[in-house]
């Protein structure tokens, strides 16, 4: 994994740290390693680095409890791996093609990894993680109002610095930033391996995480040990040009239930005011969400990627058998 002073370095040339890097992504499904956690698991559990996880996972917390992802959906490997909780019960609901196995968020994998170069005391000022656009879409926000929300926190959590994504880079969203005075870092391009271990030594530096809409940096920041706020200034997603809600999700287009909205307000509600630690209530809450108690020991992440293996190697082996036109 990268050190701190390797990730301070790369912030030199944003430019060049936000280009495409697929040179150590070998998965089946590429979106496996987005922001590296295919080959992080790999490299806890001792599996081949050089060899695909045969399953399916998210490479995010995501909360909808109405759509699943359709490129994970049509994929024809067996296995889908799944957190959290209601992510696990949507899925069983949608497919009985694949095999649903819940399990832990792989950033638990990363952070048994991660050596945290930065003691508690000598931690500074605030880090700002906006979420972040994708290729299919720009998230909105009031740059304007979410500066002034900021600036107003106490002294103590003084200087700030925006943590900017790769497609917002694009946008120029730093820009308005660095003219109030913010540093500007950024973890890579969403294909890079190192993104996760980057981005985890860049949050160890401070003081206080903030963040506008709920992403999983507020889920890796309680893990991480740091005290994380939400701003009430919110983000607004707009989908671009030929991007089809319904087409990508589900007929509907609907993301939340009537509960999943519920659950999104609580979240807000529990991380509406600033503490000095994350609360035991915010921390059940992750535990929770990230599925904490499905950790899996190295021997025992090495033995079930190897039963992923044998069981997509078998199923290669029988369609093959029973297709006289392959071979």
């Amino acid at each position: 994994m990268l050190t701190l002073q390797q990730a301070l370095d790369d912030q030199k040339d944003l430019e060049s740290l936000c280009q495409i890097r697929l040179e150590k992504n070998h998965e089946v499904f590429p979106e496996n390693d987005f922001y590296g956690f295919a080959n992080a698991m790999k490299e806890y559990a001792g599996f081949p680095v050089d060899i695909p996880i045969f399953a399916t996972f998210p490479h995010g917390m995501y909360l909808r409890d109405k759509v699943v992802g359709k490129r994970e959906l049509l994929c024809k490997l067996k296995t889908h791996l799944c957190y959290p909780p209601s992510q696990v019960d949507l899925w069983k609901r949608t497919t009985k093609r694949r095999k649903i196995v819940p399990f832990a968020a792989p950033i638990h994998y990363v952070l048994k990894q991660f050596r945290n170069e930065v003691a508690k005391e000598d931690r500074r000022g605030t880090l700002f993680v906006p979420i972040h656009g994708t290729p299919g879409s720009d998230v909105l926000i009031d740059n304007e109002a979410a500066i002034a929300e900021l600036l107003a926190l106490p002294e103590k959590y003084h200087p700030f610095t925006l943590c900017v994504g790769q497609n917002d880079i694009e946008l120029g969203q730093h820009k308005y930033y660095q003219k109030a005075g913010f540093d500007v870092v950024c973890a890579g391009h969403y294909t890079d391996s190192d993104f996760i271990s980057r981005w985890l030594h860049l949050a160890s530096q401070f003081k206080l995480i903030v963040g506008a809409g709920i992403g999983s940096s507020l889920f890796y920041s309680i893990l991480l040990g740091t005290p994380y706020y939400l701003i009430k200034q919110d983000v607004k997603t707009k989908f671009k040009p030929g991007f089809n809600l319904k087409s990508v999700y589900n007929k509907t287009g609907r993301m939340y239930s009537s509960e999943g909205l519920k659950e999104i307000e609580k979240i807000k509600t529990i991380f509406s005011e600033l503490v000095e630690e994350p609360t035991k209530e915010q921390v059940e809450l992750v535990d929770y969400y990230t599925q904490t108690d499905l950790i899996k020991t190295r021997a025992e992440l090495l033995d079930f990627f190897n039963s992923l293996r044998e069981m997509e190697e078998h199923k290669y082996k029988k369609d093959e058998h029973e297709d006289p036109s392959r071979g």
